[in-house]
């Protein structure tokens, strides 16, 4: 049973990544901006690095998304980066 769950988790872990790629060049548009705009607004190193995120290659810790959440709000841009964690369909925050 616990390998079950230990499976599961990492599978939603997995799941975690994909949907941070996601949103990163979901962000991005949604800002209307290039990869290179959003590199420099977001505190990220270069364009390239945008792009490795969105594709896929590099992957997006949580340190990072909140970093880029930050640096956006700190240029002014209406971003907020908000968790809620569920446990046995308890929800924490």
């Amino acid at each position: 049973k616990r390998k079950r769950k230990l499976r599961e988790l990492k599978f939603l872990l997995n799941n975690t990544h994909n949907m941070k790629k996601d949103l990163i060049k979901s962000m991005r548009l949604e800002l209307g901006m290039t990869q290179a705009e959003f590199a420099r607004l977001a505190g990220i190193n270069s364009f390239q690095q945008v792009s490795g995120l969105e594709s896929g290659r590099r992957k997006v810790g949580f340190g990072l998304l909140n970093k880029i959440v930050s640096n956006l709000a700190a240029n002014g841009y209406l971003v907020s980066l908000d968790i809620i964690v569920s446990v046995n369909n308890k929800r924490f925050k």
